[in-house]
């Protein structure tokens, strides 16, 4: 070879070197292009809100109960990615604003698109987002200005009305009353919905989704998006669990739609079954392929010691070890990189008059079998562990600080 073309190649594989850097957390990188998709608001609903306040990337979302029996939580026993999601009940919703307050969708995106991942509690219909010029109800002033998805267990309802929803008719598709992953592409003149990566409708619109003023497009520049509720009367609210919400800003293509879809499903096939990868006590199951798409996956560990390349927790691992493990997809002619942060925790431990109570994998160990129930003064009591998990029972110590048993997550009464 030329010294020439040395150079050249040189150069080329310092280039792929640099723009496979990765990003911690659960942070996803193209290794040929490191320019994810703009997020102008993220959720993952990982942690609990604050003071009544989901705090997400690029913005915030004020939890609002407008009934005595409302609730909106993050759970960590039922989620789609990550350690949480939220759930959502009846008269209770979310106002979604940029982190200092103003409005999210100022007009600054013509286009956008929304993400999620559903499972919805009931077949009635409930708006899983609605995004309008303000906060009156949509005839109010003569039209209706709007967009938004009815989500229910069987079908979604996509709604985008400007002046007049007869110019634009509303337009469906089918899911599955189990998690899915909700994809909605906004285009100057059309909308587009993808489920689970996959595109299930599209159709024209006449109106932009914003303009100079509410009169023009269907949500203004200065209005109020919603997650759980409408304007309508009655407010339409949705019932169930929502996880992973997203803003980008701007029209992903079916390309990045299906990409971020797979990146999502294997970071969620490794996290949903587990309550928090932060105090891990079992072993891993990592997939080597996890959707239809046609997608591998090969993984790596940072610290053998800790955790192995397939998952294995090391048995000389201490309490408190952490390591990432890095998975490498390949789709569609791409790689990307996912990164799982884990920090190991074997046992529990509960102490009660002197005595220490030791909490590993096998509940039978716990103190039922090894002292009794009469020789433990504490309130106790019997709940069903989850579905599925290799323990059926776990036990809840009911104590002043809370416990955390393998499997089941327990807090306070």
């Amino acid at each position: 070879m030329g010294k020439g073309k040395r150079i050249l190649a040189l150069f080329l594989a310092f280039a792929m070197v640099v723009t496979s850097v990765n990003l911690s957390g659960w942070t996803t990188v193209k290794a040929e292009e490191t320019n994810e998709p703009e997020k102008l608001a993220y959720f993952s609903f990982d942690e609990a809100p604050v003071n009544g306040v989901f705090t997400g990337t690029g913005a915030k979302a004020t939890i609002n109960l407008d009934g005595n029996n409302a609730v909106a939580k993050a759970i960590t026993d039922d989620k789609a990615v990550g350690n949480g999601s939220l759930n959502l009940s009846e008269d209770a919703f979310l106002s979604v604003t940029k982190t200092d307050g103003s409005t999210l969708l100022d007009g600054s995106n013509e286009e956008i698109t929304i993400s999620y991942y559903s499972k919805p509690g009931s077949t009635g219909a409930g708006w899983a987002y609605f995004i309008a010029p303000n906060s009156q109800a949509p005839w109010d002033d003569g039209e209706e200005d709007y967009l938004g998805v009815l989500d229910t267990s069987a079908t979604l309802k996509l709604e985008r009305y400007a002046t007049n929803r007869n110019n634009d008719p509303s337009m469906s598709a089918s899911r599955t009353a189990d998690w899915s992953r909700i994809d909605v592409v906004y285009e100057k003149a059309s909308t587009t919905v993808y489920v689970n990566g996959i595109k299930q409708n599209t159709q024209s619109n006449t109106e932009p989704i914003c303009g100079s003023d509410g009169s023009n497009g269907s949500i203004g520049t200065n209005g109020i998006f919603y997650i759980g509720k409408a304007t309508w009367g009655s407010g339409e609210y949705y019932h169930g669990l929502i996880d992973n919400f997203t803003v980008y800003g701007e029209a992903l293509t079916e390309d990045q739609i299906k990409a971020e879809y797979v990146k999502s499903e294997v970071i969620g096939s490794v996290t949903k079954s587990h309550i928090s990868l932060d105090r891990l006590r079992e072993d891993l199951t990592l997939p080597s392929s996890v959707t239809t798409l046609g997608e591998t996956i090969a993984w790596t560990s940072s610290d053998v010691a800790v955790i192995s390349d397939t998952g294995a927790i090391n048995d000389t691992a201490a309490d408190g070890a952490t390591a990432t493990l890095t998975g490498t997809i390949t789709y569609n002619e791409a790689n990307y990189t996912v990164e799982i942060p884990v920090t190991i925790n074997k046992a529990v431990t509960a102490t009660e008059g002197g005595i220490t109570y030791d909490f590993n994998d096998n509940i039978g160990d716990a103190i039922p079998v090894a002292k009794g129930l009469s020789d433990y003064d504490g309130a106790m009591t019997f709940v069903e562990g989850r579905s599925g998990e290799a323990n059926d029972k776990a036990l809840d110590l009911n104590k002043e600080h809370g416990l955390e048993l393998p499997y089941y997550n327990m807090n306070s009464a």
